[in-house]
C-alpha cells in the first residue's frame, strides 16, 4: 500500500491546470488525450519495471489525477519535450532513483499534461 500511495503522489507533478499561454499542436503531433495515454503507459511500465506497483494501478492513478479521463487533458505544455525527453526518461531511469526517498520526476515531465 505504501508503494501505491507513493506512485499516486508522484502524479501531481504531471497534472496542472490550463495555462494562459497557448501552444501549436501541429497536424502531425499527438493530441493531448493521446499524449496522456502515452504518458500513463510509460508511467505504468516504469512502476512494473521498478516494482513500485502494478501497471494498471499506476496507469489508472495518473488518469485519475487528470479528473479521471485523458479526454480532460486540453493541452500539453511542450509536446516535443514530453516525447523526446520525458517519456524516454521513464524507460531509462534507474529503479534505485525511483524507489529512493524524495524521488522527483525529471524536469521534462513537470506540468506537461494541462487539464480542465
Amino acid at each position: 500500500m505504501h508503494r501505491r500511495m507513493r506512485s499516486i503522489s508522484l502524479l501531481l507533478v504531471f497534472a496542472a491546470f490550463p495555462a494562459a499561454c497557448g501552444g501549436d499542436d501541429g497536424a502531425n503531433q499527438a493530441t493531448p488525450a493521446q499524449a496522456c495515454r502515452d504518458t500513463a503507459d510509460r508511467f505504468g511500465d516504469m512502476c512494473v519495471r521498478c516494482g513500485v506497483d502494478t501497471y494498471q494501478n499506476c496507469y489508472d492513478a495518473l488518469v485519475q489525477s487528470l479528473n479521471g479521463d485523458c479526454a480532460n487533458v486540453v493541452q500539453v505544455r511542450d509536446l516535443d519535450e514530453l516525447y523526446m525527453q520525458c517519456l524516454p526518461w521513464f524507460d531509462s531511469v534507474a529503479c534505485s532513483v525511483v524507489t529512493a526517498p524524495g524521488f522527483m520526476l525529471d524536469s521534462s515531465c513537470n506540468g506537461q499534461l494541462l487539464h480542465n
